[in-house]
């Protein structure tokens, strides 16, 4: 099976994403495992990032309002990846020697950790399109596609109240929050609260696409 591949493409989101929520669980994994499955998922996203062509193909073709969202947020994405490992390569005690004073640093890592999540759910609901057509989507009974999509929708409401319990609202804002999971309690549900949140950005990238797909539409026969 070729890496080029779309099921060894969503493979790989997959292991990617498992690492990003593991990487939250320092308290539970310890500082050297973080830099370890941080390094990881780096690595992953700037592969990614940089060698899928995307940007030597933004001076070309038609620029619409979907394409221009979908780069602006890529490119977001691009710019809190960067932030995150020059940080990491700054702050870091296992893998590399860190620099003196970086607290403000470390600061800078947090939030822009957090918001990587945030970042990484919006691309993957922008993207559930080509997800869809590689796992035959339409080929499911309708029942079962309304079956799938309730529970999609259900998983991304009980991400709001999961954000709440990370204490993830409030450091989107660039606020501390007292929030701190009691790992010695239990540790899956944390993972189950990290997927939820996801799920939640990324019901929020698909209803960003389907706008942006209808407003396409709408002028096209206009």
């Amino acid at each position: 099976m070729s890496w080029r591949s779309p099921s060894a493409r969503l493979g790989l989101v997959a292991v990617m994403l498992a690492l990003l929520a593991f990487c939250f669980s320092y308290w539970w994994q310890g500082n050297l495992w973080h830099e370890v499955a941080g390094t990881l998922v780096l690595t992953f996203i700037l592969r990614h990032v940089l060698n899928n062509g995307w940007w030597w193909r933004l001076a070309r073709g038609r620029w619409t309002l979907a394409r221009a969202v979908a780069s602006v947020l890529t490119l977001l994405l691009a710019l809190d990846v960067l932030v995150v490992t020059l940080t990491s390569l700054a702050i870091s005690r296992s893998l590399s020697l860190p620099l003196p004073g970086t607290f403000t640093l470390r600061e800078i890592h947090w939030f822009a950790a957090w918001w990587m999540v945030a970042l990484v759910g919006v691309h993957l609901g922008l993207n559930a399109g080509r997800v869809a057509r590689f796992l035959r989507w339409s080929m499911l009974p309708a029942a079962g596609r309304a079956a799938l999509g309730m529970a999609a929708l259900g998983l991304a409401v009980q991400g709001v109240f999961s954000g709440a319990i990370l204490g993830l609202w409030p450091r989107l804002m660039f606020r501390y929050s007292l929030a701190m999971w009691d790992f010695n309690a239990s540790v899956l549900p944390f993972f189950g609260h990290w997927i939820a949140v996801v799920m939640l950005f990324a019901v929020i990238g698909r209803g960003i696409a389907t706008a942006l797909d209808w407003q396409l539409r709408r002028s096209a026969f206009a």
